[in-house]
């Protein structure tokens, strides 16, 4: 069976996609979000008005040469990323805060911080994904900000904060505590991003956190 393009019009991600999760992530949810599947790449590119670009002996090879355009929906996003050092046991995040007016105009805050500690530094760049994410919820809470969606690329950011997965250790039991108590004030919504897939702002926040610690 041939393999499926997925050729996306309007969505979080434009361009074409690989898989049918990068789609589903890129088009659930979008208002009005336009796209196809296709099994043949020149149908797909001709579908989104586009030339083929690339010389391809392999149709089917083509997922290592796209660029991804993000288009995001009004809103306030924060893409959060971490990283270890195991020469200094020391970890740090990243997140990249991205504020989406009606025109699709946005306005972009990096932040970055770097952790000590010799319990939460036993999960390794977990820490730092988990911490990313409350450094962005502290963000908003300073800033009078009632609505933040995480993009993440480890899936524990989001099963841990919604009680799917059992917060058995001290990192998680305090991150789960602090998601809960942030209700509170602020509603909270979790989106995975594939770690790695080129996505603009998740590779900023990847950056901003080894930077933290000079790597």
């Amino acid at each position: 069976m041939a393999r499926k393009l997925y050729a996306v019009k309007k969505g979080r991600t434009t361009g074409l996609l690989m898989t049918w999760d990068e789609c589903k992530t890129s088009v659930e949810g979008f208002p009005n979000a336009e796209y196809k599947s296709f099994t043949d790449i020149d149908e797909a590119l001709a579908y989104l008005g586009l030339a083929r670009n690339i010389d391809l002996e392999d149709k089917n090879s083509v997922g290592n040469n796209l660029i991804k355009e993000e288009k995001l929906p009004p809103g306030i996003r924060a893409y959060v990323d971490g990283s270890y050092d195991d020469a200094t046991k020391r970890f740090s995040c990243g997140a990249v805060i991205v504020k989406t007016d009606e025109k699709g105009n946005s306005d972009i805050e990096e932040l970055s911080s770097v952790f000590d500690d010799e319990e939460f530094a036993k999960h390794r760049n977990v820490a730092g994904e988990v911490m990313g994410a409350k450094l962005a919820i502290k963000h908003c809470l300073e800033n009078s900000i009632d609505s933040i969606t995480i993009c993440h690329d480890y899936e524990g950011i989001e099963k841990w904060a919604n009680g799917l997965w059992k917060a058995n250790a001290l990192l998680t039991q305090d991150y789960k505590a602090y998601i809960a108590d942030a209700r509170q004030k602020i509603k909270i919504d979790f989106i995975k991003i594939k770690a790695h897939s080129g996505d603009k702002y998740n590779e900023m926040a990847d950056k901003l956190a080894k930077q933290a610690l000079n790597m």
